[in-house]
């Protein structure tokens, strides 16, 4: 009798432990209970898409304001033709949305927005891509918050702005892809063998662009108008400025492009586009002995500082004039830049 008793005790307690719904791939709901990610109940079949198999399908819903509520990851995300109506999916601070597989593919003919911000102590949150995934056809806002792409990841043909401190970094083989990048008081970082692609890059507010370790420009191109704050493109350790083009159009603050340690001007194109006494300026001053090639230089309202050290221009074999004053010394004391 009390084998039976405990047997029954065992069976009633079973009714009492919540059910626990493992990582599935699903379609959000058209009428979903709130806008959480990580309930089950918002998603059809009954599971929260958070595994590396994973797939979130988004289509038409009733509630487009999605954030997660818990590290989450994916293999992909979908937004189907019948997400007509624009989804933001917010990843807050201290927590990560990683892409781990194949792609964001965005079928809706409509922009869809993945965004990352930060809270009042500091702490932001991130999107991660991983492995060879693509950003391709979305919108990325880094609020304070940042995204990271590692391994052979790309960010395709993404839109993607920095802005309030946020920022974009490329780490390992991943490439920028054919992607916008806007830094507006935020910054786009290069490390490991990352490359910027053939994308295109802009600095209105202040921030910019820093290639580090073996990270490459690759065709990118780069405008740099500082309105409001220094704009500015550094080239550290042994970066190489590839074949981008990279132009500083005149404004109220400093644009720059500095190269520091054994990074290469490859066959880049540097182009002042301003009047005489703007504050544009190429610096190699911080450079290794004896200096550093580029391809070309032209425009006007630009400086050019080098520090002790000699500059070759004539790689890119184009037939360029340049008005501006060359002379020794340095913009910034010799030092390196930093990019915000």
């Amino acid at each position: 009798m009390k084998t039976l008793i405990l047997a029954a005790i065992r069976c009633s307690l079973l009714f009492l432990v919540p059910s626990i719904i493992y990582g599935s791939s699903a379609q959000w709901d058209l009428d979903p209970i709130s806008g959480d990610w990580n309930t089950a109940d918002n998603w059809t079949p009954n599971g929260v898409p958070n595994g590396p198999g994973d797939t979130a399908t988004f289509g038409l819903s009733n509630t487009t304001d999605v954030s997660i509520s818990e590290d989450t990851e994916v293999n992909g995300i979908i937004f189907t033709s019948a997400a007509t109506n624009p989804y933001g999916i917010t990843v807050n601070a201290e927590l990560t949305l990683t892409v781990s597989g194949v792609s964001i593919t965005n079928n809706s003919g409509v922009n869809q927005t993945l965004t990352t911000v930060a809270d009042a102590s500091g702490n932001f949150g991130t999107i991660r891509f991983s492995n060879s995934a693509t950003a391709a056809g979305v919108t990325i806002s880094n609020e304070g918050g940042t995204t990271n792409f590692f391994d052979r990841s790309t960010a395709a043909g993404a839109s993607i702005f920095n802005v309030g401190g946020g920022s974009t970094n490329f780490f390992n083989r991943s490439t920028a892809g054919s992607a916008f990048i806007e830094n507006d008081f935020g910054s786009t970082n290069f490390f490991d063998n990352s490359s910027a692609g053939s994308a295109g890059f802009s600095s209105f507010l202040g921030g910019g662009i820093a290639f580090f370790d073996n990270s490459t420009a690759g065709n990118a191109t780069i405008n740099l108008l500082s309105f409001e704050g220094e704009a500015i493109v550094r080239f550290a350790d042994s970066s190489n400025a590839g074949s981008a083009t990279i132009t500083l159009r005149f404004g109220t603050d400093i644009a720059a492009v500095s190269f520091e340690d054994s990074s290469q001007g490859g066959t880049a194109r540097i182009r002042f586009d301003g009047f005489p006494g703007d504050r544009a300026i190429l610096d190699i001053s911080a450079h290794d002995a004896a200096g550093v090639t580029i391809g070309s230089i032209e425009g006007e309202g630009g400086d050019v500082f080098l520090g002790a050290n000699n500059l070759t221009v004539g790689s890119n074999n184009l037939s360029t004039t340049f008005p501006g004053v060359i002379q020794d010394g340095s913009a910034f004391g010799g030092e390196a830049l930093a990019v915000h």
